[in-house]
Parts: C-alpha cells; sequence; structure tokens
C-alpha cells in the first residue's frame, strides 16, 4: 500500500547490475543487493529508503576457484 518505488539492484563484487540470472553466472549469488522503496505518506510526500544486503553464500563462484 502506497508504494510509489520499488528496485532493486545485484552487486557482483565490483559493479551493480540492474538484473541477476544465477543460471547465466555459474549458479552463483550476488555478494550483495540494493533495495529502494519509496513511499507515500498520508500527507501526500514521498519518501526514499535505500539499504544494502550482503549475502553471504557457502560456495565461491567459478571463476574466483
Amino acid at each position: 500500500r502506497n508504494v510509489t518505488t520499488f528496485a532493486l539492484r545485484y552487486f557482483d563484487g565490483t559493479d551493480w547490475h540492474d538484473s541477476w540470472d544465477s543460471s547465466q553466472l555459474h549458479n552463483s549469488l550476488p555478494r550483495g543487493v540494493e533495495i529502494t522503496l519509496g513511499i507515500l505518506t498520508p500527507k501526500g510526500e514521498e519518501h526514499s529508503l535505500t539499504r544494502v544486503v550482503s549475502i553471504v553464500a557457502s560456495s565461491r563462484q567459478e571463476d574466483e576457484r
């Protein structure tokens, strides 16, 4: 309810990407995900919140071995 923006970006360890397809990337997870959420307040003001979440995975990417 009242969400005006929802965006995800994915960090590969070097660069940020707007999409992530693990099946095309050796079944690897991104190292981090940036989440941006925009919400419309009852007063009609839009507030934006951005958080970066680290992804801890048990296996390394194939190209890092």
